[in-house]
């Protein structure tokens, strides 16, 4: 059982990438998927090219557009494309006539980008030997640019060193700011910050220095306990209002926890974890930015229907104990009870941080089941209809 989900979970953030490169004109692309993948030196691929694995390497060439997941991927060849990847620890020194944008744990820059960077990480270096065409965009928790940037450069981080020449504005936001002694900004400086930037003696920017200070918000016990309760009456109002609707739907959604408890772990794990990976990538991609705001907001709305699901599973268990039947009238009060019991254990320091997790898989796997066989009901409907007709 587990073995299946887990396959399904590998192969499902894979498919959704493709998915999101099905736009590019292509008459066919290439698949890899194994443990360890390598376009070998030499090799040419004449398509875009999709690669899984643990270790992904490409020493070839590639005429077309790669989409690369794994724990480490390694870029030494030619791209004639662009290049998104999603890796622990991302190494490129190759070249790339197109865009790369990638989020990794640990990049490391050393080769050439015909047009834009897209960066998300926590370690990035962009050694002396990158080139970037156009535009770098980042997100860091410590960032060191020691290449030319062709363009402008935008984005967020802890710690930012620029080393190099930057040809047009710098806009960021950031907790400390280093402009190093061999570096050239020729537009503007604009930096978000509480602490001044360090301009080393001999750095040039021919553009003006903005400073801006970070709005703070100050935010008291009082609000914070309010805002619990806020979002307490809220979240309930929006279970009450679902079993005002749907009443058999929820108490069927619930059954799924108590019938198939293991399955319905499986699938909401699988969900849970794969859809923020799907975002990532959505949002790396120009054209999929809407699809992942969009899957953001869902994302978020059915981790917030998975608690009341919960709620839901310990009221109506409770009730149970008294042979109530599941009326409309017994199951906003048995989510009532479920509901405002999770609420209140929840407030226990690290015991509501562990119960968060285990009613959030149970709820969003109940969710998912619920709709799987709705699906199925309705494809046997169909067949029994054709077969009629």
């Amino acid at each position: 059982m587990f073995r299946k989900i887990l396959k399904i979970a590998a192969t499902v953030p894979f498919a959704v990438l493709i998915v999101l490169l099905s736009t590019t004109p292509a008459a066919a692309a290439e698949l890899h998927g194994y443990d360890d993948v390598i376009i070998t030196s030499g090799e040419v691929v004449n398509d875009d090219l999709y690669l899984a694995g643990n270790r992904i390497t490409i020493n070839g060439v590639v005429n077309g557009d790669v989409l690369a997941a794994g724990s480490t991927v390694i870029i030494d060849g030619t791209v004639n494309g662009d290049v998104i990847a999603l890796a622990s620890t991302l190494e490129f020194g190759g070249e790339i006539t197109g865009s790369l944008r990638t989020a990794a744990s640990t990049i490391l820059i050393g080769g050439t980008i015909g047009e834009d960077l897209v960066i998300a990480g926590s370690t990035i270096d962009l050694s002396n030997t990158a080139e970037v065409g156009r535009d770098l965009v980042f997100g860091a928790s410590n960032l060191k640019v020691k290449s030319a940037i062709t363009r402008n450069i935008l984005g967020v981080g802890d710690k930012v060193e620029f080393s190099d020449v930057t040809g047009g504005d710098i806009s960021v936001e950031v907790e400390s700011l280093t402009i190093a002694s061999t570096a050239t900004i020729k537009g503007d400086l604009v930096y978000t910050s509480d602490n001044e930037v360090d301009i080393r003696q001999g750095a040039v920017i021919e553009g003006e220095i903005t400073r801006k200070i970070p709005d703070r918000w100050i935010i008291t016990p009082a609000m914070k306990a309010w805002a619990k309760v806020i979002t307490y009456l809220m979240v309930l109002l929006l279970g009450i209002i679902i079993i005002l609707i749907a009443p058999r739907k929820s108490a069927e959604v619930v059954s799924k926890i108590q019938k198939t408890p293991l399955k319905t772990l499986g699938w909401g794990a699988l969900i849970f974890f794969v859809t923020p990976i799907a975002i990532v990538i959505a949002i790396l991609t120009i054209i999929g930015i809407p699809v992942g705001l969009i899957a953001t907001v869902l994302y978020g709305l059915l981790i917030f229907v998975s608690q009341l699901i919960i709620g839901l599973f310990v009221g109506r268990w409770i009730l149970s104990r008294f042979n109530v039947e599941d009326t409309k009238g017994n199951l906003i009060l048995g989510l009532f009870i479920g509901f405002t019991l999770l609420t209140l254990v929840k407030l226990i320091p690290w015991v509501g941080f562990i119960l968060w997790w285990p009613t959030a898989l149970f709820g969003i796997g109940a969710i998912v089941l619920m709709f799987s066989r709705k699906r199925k009901q309705e494809t046997v409907v169909e067949v029994i209809e054709e077969a009629q007709s």
